[in-house]
């Protein structure tokens, strides 16, 4: 849509038809406006796998004892290492999810928050 605008306004322009340019231009936002929406549209969906993901890696996090490597992610989730490996990095926010690279060079998240729940729990009954 947008190539065709662009080649009715490049007509209209040559041609001096000023009717030519405009529907080249209504066109040419149609198309625009189509692209706009299916990128917003894809950025959406992004977003809500990466929410998926990240939920069912915090249920195997609180599997694993609070804490996992991108390999068991990957093993565990059924996913490749480099999009396991993009969940994790995306969770990483030094607060609630650490990374720590251990002396073997092996890269370990840490879930504090799901680490240290039982002993949470066990001071907040007492």
């Amino acid at each position: 849509m947008v190539l065709g605008a662009a080649l009715l306004i490049s007509i209209g322009f040559v041609e001096f038809e000023l009717a030519t340019v405009a529907v080249g231009s209504v066109l040419g936002a149609g198309g625009t406006g189509t692209i706009w929406w299916g990128l917003t549209a894809r950025q959406d969906r992004r977003r809500a796998l990466m929410a998926r993901l990240q939920r069912r890696v915090l249920l195997l996090a609180t599997e694993k004892g609070g804490t996992l490597t991108v390999t068991e992610v990957a093993a565990s989730l059924n996913l490749s290492l480099s999009a396991a490996e993009s969940v994790l990095e995306g969770m990483d926010d030094g607060l609630r999810v650490r990374s720590d690279v251990t002396n073997q060079g092996i890269i370990v998240y840490e879930f504090p928050e799901v680490r240290h729940h039982p002993r949470l729990e066990s001071g907040s009954a007492g």
